[in-house]
């Protein structure tokens, strides 16, 4: 697999792009100036969105993917400044949140649909904020995993509804930062923070999508150190890769901060074994390629790596510079 660059004079003003099964791109791009991780348009091989939610003075993209068929593209719309509003109410930016776009073949218009509503507290930082920031398909395109922020001091979660969920609707929630799908798509992957515990590694599997049921594999508390966990992935063998770091229980911010950043390969019969040492954290953004054999690292230092589970690690931040980089699929 290789990495595909859009540097600035093929896109303009590029915040964040997405390539297609089928050869097509989704482009995130206009940056906002005073909300830099916010893009004006959202266009689909070319074509700028048409439908709810337009663009507007208040509504920017910040993420967009495709259904693993082609036919379909999920994005984040938000409000920028809405996380510092006064406004206590909920749902008070109905144009929020998880949306999913279907192309329909001879239509000149493509028709969205809000999947899943942002909900502000009324103080940044009060429980019961609910901001998506990023989502995966699963691998039949019949489930999407998003990702929360909470807000202020709580650890993030997940939630997993149907692309056709109504965003006024509750979605199942789970209690951890980080998801992934397994390879056969049929259970996820958690790690990072489990609400109110602590660094988890583990499967999440439902019954009749309703039930979910955690399998812990690894507590980062009590391994030997503890380990904070994060961005685990499952691979075509069934071991785990993950990003892991030196973790301070009494310190919940020690793990993503710390300086021994590694990329660890957990195989249930000899635990968890570090195979390349990434260094300073935290990690800004982790994308791994289609066949799970290396990670695209953002550094929060501005560095730019890519570890492979080799152990090779190559620091590309000279040749991409400040150009969004994607794993072409």
């Amino acid at each position: 697999m290789s990495l595909a660059v859009n540097r600035a004079d093929s896109y303009f003003s590029t915040l964040y792009a997405a390539p297609g099964p089928n050869g097509q791109m989704a482009v995130i791009e206009d940056v906002d100036a005073q909300h830099p991780g916010f893009g004006y348009t959202l266009r689909v091989n070319g074509e700028a969105l048409v439908g709810s939610p337009l663009p507007s003075a208040d509504i920017r993209f910040t993420r967009v993917g495709w259904s693993p068929d082609g036919t379909r593209v999920a994005f984040v719309a938000e409000t920028p400044g809405a996380r510092e509003s006064d406004d206590q109410r909920w749902d008070a930016y109905p144009s929020d949140g998880l949306w999913v776009w279907s192309l329909v073949p001879g239509q000149p218009t493509q028709f969205t649909h809000h999947a899943l509503l942002n909900r502000y507290a009324g103080h940044w930082g009060e429980e019961g904020a609910q901001i998506v920031t990023d989502f995966a398909w699963s691998p039949d395109g019949a489930l999407l995993l998003a990702k929360l922020d909470r807000g202020g001091d709580f650890s993030g979660e997940l939630a997993l509804l149907t692309p056709d969920h109504n965003a006024g609707d509750e979605p199942i929630i789970l209690g951890h930062e980080d998801g992934s799908w397994s390879v056969d798509g049929r259970r996820i992957l958690v790690s990072g923070m489990q609400t109110d515990v602590g660094p988890v590694l583990g499967w999440v599997e439902w019954i009749d999508r309703e039930v979910p049921a955690l399998t812990v594999l690894l507590d980062g508390r009590w391994t030997n150190p503890p380990l904070w966990i994060q961005d685990a992935v499952e691979r075509p063998d069934g071991r785990i890769a993950f990003l892991g770091a030196p973790y301070n229980p009494a310190d919940p911010g020690a793990g993503p901060g710390s300086s021994g950043v590694s990329l660890y390969v957990y195989d249930p019969q000899i635990g968890p074994q570090p195979v390349a040492f990434i260094g300073a954290g935290p990690v800004q953004e982790a994308i791994w390629n289609p066949d799970r054999s290396a990670v695209l690292l953002r550094m929060d230092d501005g560095r730019t790596l890519v570890a492979r589970i080799s152990g090779a690690i190559a620091d590309i931040s000279d040749q991409v510079g400040g150009s969004i980089v994607t794993w072409e699929p």
